[in-house]
């Protein structure tokens, strides 16, 4: 097989493995989100319909939006770390493959410590989760994004039913209230904040795994080289597409360098 047919089914691979499991992950945490929205229109329309004490009244109930986003934390922090853990073996296998040695027995990680592992925008997993409850930096973001929207709004006099609108529409089916997760609605904005920390989450331990094994069986003098999924590359990733350096050490970053990042370094074979 050619070098570049190598890459291009070792990128393949790591783009399946990783699709999959962040479609479970999603898949899971969607109902919690929209369970979660309904919620947060619900606390809303406890404001008056107009007035100009409106603030005062989204001061005294602001707080509870935390323990209602906390739910959405919650469910990322049970379900990321098992699947973290699945996709080991299965990108530790490529990563043999691809430089013709025996695929290893992989030692399990905790979750705690795979939470600890996984780094996103220079922050570990286990910071932005936190511990269980509503102590940790993304419940937090969460809460300040729905906040300044509502506080905008309300300087804006729009009527609390529109405010509502912007958190999350309704519709009435069987009895039911379902919740319509519209583009630009906040319930989207939150929708894929947590679809970007999925994302980010499973390519990170993707790429430190492979790495890892490969920095372990590198011969002396091994060179390096950076791939970019080329469908949708990034003009931060391109100039590095294909790049190869003498040490890990000679790139200036290392995937991922931004959200949602595909790029991989791998060893030059």
């Amino acid at each position: 097989m050619q070098s570049n047919e190598k890459e291009e089914e070792l990128l393949a691979l790591f783009l399946l493995f990783a699709s999959r499991i962040e479609a479970r992950l999603e898949q899971e945490v969607r109902p919690v989100l929209r369970f979660a929205m309904l919620e947060l229109r619900q606390l809303i329309e406890q404001i008056s319909p107009t007035g100009q004490f409106r603030i005062y009244e989204w001061q005294q109930i602001q707080p509870l939006a935390l323990p209602i986003l906390s739910t959405i934390t919650s469910v990322l922090r049970v379900q990321i770390p098992p699947e973290l853990e699945a996709i080991r073996p299965r990108i530790q296998k490529a990563a043999a493959e691809y430089v013709n040695q025996p695929a290893p027995v992989v030692a399990p990680i905790g979750n705690q410590e795979l939470l600890k592992k996984v780094v996103i925008g220079g922050i570990t997993l286990n910071s932005i989760l936190g511990t269980p409850g509503v102590s940790n930096r993304l419940t937090i973001n969460m809460a300040r994004d729905l906040d300044r929207m509502v506080r905008t709004s309300l300087f804006k006099e729009l009527p609390t039913t529109e405010i509502a609108n912007k958190v999350v529409r309704t519709l009435e089916r069987n009895g039911r209230t379902i919740a319509q997760i519209r583009k630009g609605s906040y319930g989207n904005q939150i929708l894929n904040r947590t679809n970007n920390t999925i994302t980010a989450a499973v390519w990170d331990i993707a790429n430190k795994t492979a790495r890892d094994f490969w920095e372990d069986s590198a011969a002396a003098g091994q060179e390096w080289m950076w791939l970019a999924t080329l469908e949708n590359t990034c003009q931060l990733c391109l100039p590095y597409h294909r790049v190869t350096k003498p040490s890990l050490n000679d790139f200036p970053a290392l995937p991922k360098v931004h959200p949602n990042c595909r790029c991989v370094v791998v060893p030059v074979v």
